[in-house]
């Protein structure tokens, strides 16, 4: 059996998971209107940390990004019962798309993603083993099915899963080249969704063959990944690669899909990535499942998203609770979906992940309640 748990988050929206669970039942979100971050439209919506935020992750004589993720992993393995970080089974996991980018033009070898995963190791004084799961915006998902893989596979007992991520003039300038960053905010699913607005934030699990966690854990079921090769940037129209990915996890996991209780999907407001959902789900048998997107509340915080988003559901369902879909309020995708127009009670047992990315990759994992 292979356990997850110990979720942890520093985002704007909340300094735990906890803490930015409760913001989101509130109805609060971080997506907030900033100036100077874009080049075609210099307002531009995004979750970002403030200055006071900023100023209680920083640690002196490291880099912002380096520092975040180390507050991130110490909080997490604050919540397991094991000195994960002497143990020699334990893998350091990194899950980013950008990794420290604004580096690159002073210092392109240190903007080199291994050196972000050094930088970290050597700051928790980690003696073991730290990897890079870097595929688009399915990093955070395939970076959990890659440790479950890992310890089924006897590689590892431990996994320490760190997903980080920053707005930089780099990740939005490339989205504002596709024309993809909403002027306003974004509306997941929503008629008239016009585009992501970009968040940052750290986000961990600890995934183990032992129940070594002081909270219950969820028992993970089986997850998989599929491309479907159809663009660079724009998803399959039919969903297949999504589609593939839910029913291989499902088969994976040996369920029905009328087992699942609630989907986090993607999610991220814009045309062509919320209508492949609505027919991949379709395809998959799961219309009619209550789902939602948590980009309203922390935006598209890239390799962190699905991280943050499985911390998030792990909150939901041990609160017994769907969070509303902030920002939709208007059906606007090709097949009906079963959107949380409302943060309404919901006792899940099987819930899903998916999550979707540049290059056509794809995501799903399933998780057991505790």
């Amino acid at each position: 059996m292979i356990y997850v748990g110990a979720e942890h988050i520093v985002a704007p929206l909340g300094m735990s998971a906890e803490k930015a669970f409760m913001a989101a039942m509130d109805g609060e979100t971080s997506v907030e209107m900033h100036e100077g971050l874009g080049v075609q439209n210099p307002h531009l919506p995004a979750a970002k940390f403030t200055d006071k935020q900023r100023s209680e992750i920083a640690i002196d004589g490291e880099r912002f990004i380096v520092s975040l993720a180390v507050k991130c992993i110490e909080g997490s393995l604050g919540l397991v019962t094991r000195d994960l970080l002497s143990n020699p089974k334990t893998l350091l996991l990194l899950s980013t798309t950008k990794g420290d980018i604004e580096l690159i033009a002073e210092n392109p070898e240190a903007a080199r993603l291994h050196k972000l995963g050094e930088a970290i190791s050597k700051r928790l004084d980690f003696q073991g083993s730290v990897q890079i799961i870097s595929n688009a915006c399915i990093s955070g998902v395939l970076a959990v099915i890659t440790a479950a893989d890992f310890i089924r596979r006897g590689h590892y007992e431990h996994v320490i899963v760190c997903g980080v991520d920053l707005v930089t003039s780099f990740t939005v300038s490339g989205f504002e080249s596709f024309f993809a960053i909403s002027p306003e905010t974004c509306r997941p699913y929503d008629a008239d969704r016009d585009g992501i607005a970009l968040g940052e934030g750290s986000a961990c699990v600890c995934v183990s063959s032992e129940n070594i966690f002081l909270d219950e854990p969820f028992t993970y079921l089986g997850g998989a990944c599929a491309n479907d090769a159809n663009h660079i940037s724009g998803p399959s129209r039919t969903g297949e690669g999504l589609y593939r990915a839910i029913k291989r996890a499902i088969k994976t996991a040996g369920i029905k899909p009328e087992k699942i209780s609630q989907i986090s999907a993607h999610g991220t407001a814009t045309k062509y990535n919320d209508d492949m959902e609505s027919i991949a789900l379709k395809r998959a048998e799961l219309q009619y499942t209550p789902v939602n997107s948590l980009k309203g509340y922390i935006g598209h915080t890239l390799g962190a998203a699905g991280l943050m988003e499985i911390a998030l559901l792990f909150q939901s369902v041990r609160n017994e609770v769907i969070l509303e879909c902030l920002g939709y309020e208007d059906p606007g995708t090709t097949e009906t979906m079963e959107i949380a127009t409302a943060t309404m009670s919901l006792e899940s047992e099987i819930v899903l992940k998916t999550a979707s990315g540049f290059g056509g990759c794809n995501a799903a994992a399933l998780f057991k309640a505790p």
